[in-house]
Order: C-alpha cells, then structure tokens, then sequence
C-alpha cells in the first residue's frame, strides 16, 4: 500500500503531528515509523467496492494538507448533530478547486450546477435540503478531532449523498475491522491512549482506493 509514500507525500514534520514529538517510536525496544504498528484508514479515489469518490477523497486529502494533526484520530460516539450548524457555511482554508471538476450533470437544483462548487465553497450551496445532496466534513463526526473535539470548523464539501454515505460505511468496517476502541462523546484526541489512535492517510491524490491496515 506504499504507507510511507503516502504519509511523506503529505509533507508533514514531527512536529506537527498531534501528541507526537517524532514519526519514529519505541515499540517493544525497536524503534518503528507510526506507519509501522498504528491501525490506518486509507481514503482513496473510491471505495473498497469501486464507487467512484471524487469529493470525498480529495477533501480529506486537502483537509490535511491544510491541517497535518487531523492525520491522527481516535474513535468517538458521534455528537448528535444539529444539521443547522454548517448548512450555507464555506470552508475558508479550503483550496479554489472544483469539487466535481469532470461532471456536468446538476444534483437536485437545477439553478445552482454541481460542478461550479469548489473545495473552498464547502457547503456554502448546502442553504437547503435538496435531493441527491449531501454535506461530508472531515474530520468525521464521530472522530476525536471532529468538529465537537477541537473548536474548529472541520473541512466541509458539498457531494453526491451516496458517495458521502459510502465513505461512512468504508470507515465504519475499518473500524470494526481494526477493532478500534470508541470512547464516549465529546473525548478529545489527547484524552485517548496513543495506542487506540489511528492515521488517516489520503491516497487519493495516488490514485489509490480506499483500503486498511491493522497493526499486529
């Protein structure tokens, strides 16, 4: 799964990743790469099936570019959401790309086309419900640097409802696959014990599907 390649394509340092002085660790008297024996959720270009995920991927991929410490997360109880916070809201560090740059259909409202929302729109177009529609945000809900844990917007985008509902089923089974440990609603990331942490890695940009690794 080229893990190493993906994690220092992202151009992250030491320093910037969250609770960790260095990418190297002590583990069992060996020093080890986090990619080495920390659990990873691959978010590609679509998912472990096939279904193309032209937003969600590059989203998490931009999201963490933007903020290297998202790469890290743990596994909360999602805080019921009030749907009201982010509707019309744009996510200003996000990139002036198009989010769906190959399409030129329309999802539900004709008068606001798909395909002019950019990354840096977030889910601005997202004013009202509208059929087919979706807002994903990264971190995830139920994620300990999600909106409800760190006091800051995560990065939103506005995309297909099935690609964003896939997403969630892809991350759900990397979970339980993992058997990663889900604190209770509200914990933050540095009340979690680095060994139920987990990386987040875009392999998106790769060209790569979504995939996992479960550390030993």
């Amino acid at each position: 799964m080229r893990k190493n390649e993906a994690f220092d394509e992202l151009g992250n340092t030491a320093a910037q990743l969250t609770g960790v002085s260095s990418p190297f660790q002590m583990v069992d008297g060996e020093e080890k790469h986090l990619c080495e024996f920390m659990d990873i959720y691959f978010v590609g270009n679509r998912s472990t099936t096939g279904l193309a995920w032209p937003a969600v991927g590059m989203l998490r991929y931009h999201a963490i570019r933007a903020h290297p410490e998202w790469i890290m997360q743990g596994s909360t109880l999602p805080v019921p959401r009030n749907d009201t916070w982010y509707l019309g809201a744009d996510w200003p560090s996000g990139p002036n790309i198009r989010t769906y740059p190959n399409r030129t259909d329309f999802i539900g409202d004709t008068n606001r086309p798909q395909i002019y929302a950019t990354f840096n729109d977030g889910c601005a177009l997202e004013d009202r419900p509208r059929p087919g529609s979706a807002c994903d945000e990264f971190p995830n809900q139920g994620m300990a640097q999600g909106f409800h844990g760190n006091g800051r917007q995560p990065a939103l985008s506005y995309t297909v409802l099935g690609e964003n509902s896939s997403e969630g089923g892809v991350y759900g089974a990397f979970l339980k696959k993992c058997g990663v440990a889900q604190y209770p609603q509200g914990t933050t990331l540095s009340q979690i014990p680095f060994g139920d942490r987990f990386l987040v890695i875009p392999v998106a940009q790769l060209g790569m599907p979504a995939n996992k690794w479960c550390a030993p």
